[in-house]
């Protein structure tokens, strides 16, 4: 591992970021994955080097030769994706604690060992860096998602933020609790009134890592609790949707029409009391 922000202490540790980025820049491009740690990659950014979000498929035309096959979809995406792309990057930005997973940890180890440059960028920050506009916006919850995941290289623009100040909710119809799933278009189901937590919400402020505020719920507004496939986190979302009435849904690669009829049974049902009271007014 180049390296390894846990292992040193942060001023020497971006010292030696500076000085890696300046000497390495070849292609000028890293692919990451999570949420790394905010000034690594705002000292890459200053260094014009743009990025790759290794989690998204790509169609990728490489196998996870080193994967079984009950591993997370996420983290397969991220190892063939990263074999795929070898060649155009200069790093791989890890994160490897609880901003993560475990297999974020797993898998920085096996591309070091196969001879990827890979610089461990856990984050661990504590102290939120920004609020939570989008998640908290009124509006169609699949690019709001997915405009959370670009935060960490690309910050709202002074639009942007008034868009979504002037979409705030106080009274959503449904929360979306979790990580964004790989086939976004299980999102295209959920309403614009729709608020968002759990993981995703953390990566917004900028605090990933935190798991003491990762399971806040709140039983009085309907909750779909999503998970991947062998996700370490589908034991706490089954838990939390039974003890509140929840929904916990969970998919591999793409959304299947079970899934989707299971999910739009919840929140039809759910949701009949706002959509009444709507109706009313």
């Amino acid at each position: 591992m180049l390296l390894d922000i846990t292992l040193v202490d942060k001023t020497a540790y971006y010292t030696q970021l500076k000085s890696l980025v300046q000497k390495k820049g070849r292609h000028y491009c890293v692919g990451f994955w999570g949420q790394p740690d905010q000034r690594t990659m705002d000292i890459l950014a200053a260094n014009h080097f743009t990025f790759i979000d290794l989690d998204i498929p790509r169609d990728s035309q490489t196998p996870s030769i080193f994967l079984p096959q009950t591993t997370c979809y996420i983290i397969q995406d991220i190892v063939a994706n990263a074999w795929d792309l070898k060649d155009c990057l200069d790093f791989l930005i890890a994160t490897t604690g609880p901003d993560k997973c475990e297999q974020g940890r797993n898998v920085a180890a096996i591309l070091a060992s196969e001879g990827f440059p890979v610089i461990n960028a856990t984050n661990t920050n504590t102290s939120p860096l920004r609020p939570a506009l989008i998640s908290n916006a009124a509006g169609p919850l699949g690019p709001r998602v997915n405009r959370i995941m670009e935060l960490v290289y690309k910050p709202l623009t002074r639009e942007e933020e008034a868009y979504y100040q002037e979409r705030q909710m106080k009274d959503p119809q449904f929360i979306f609790h979790g990580v964004p799933p790989r086939d976004l278009s299980l999102l295209d189901h959920f309403p614009p009134h729709t608020r968002i937590e759990g993981w995703t919400k953390l990566v917004e402020l900028g605090i990933p890592g935190r798991v003491d505020l990762e399971w806040q719920v709140f039983p009085s507004i309907p909750t779909v609790f999503f998970t991947q496939s062998f996700c370490h986190k589908e034991f706490l979302a089954a838990y939390w949707a039974k003890r509140i009435g929840g929904l916990h849904i969970e998919a591999h690669a793409s959304i299947t029409s079970s899934t989707e009829a299971k999910l739009q049974a919840f929140l039809g049902l759910a949701g009949k009391p706002f959509l009444r009271e709507v109706d009313i007014k």
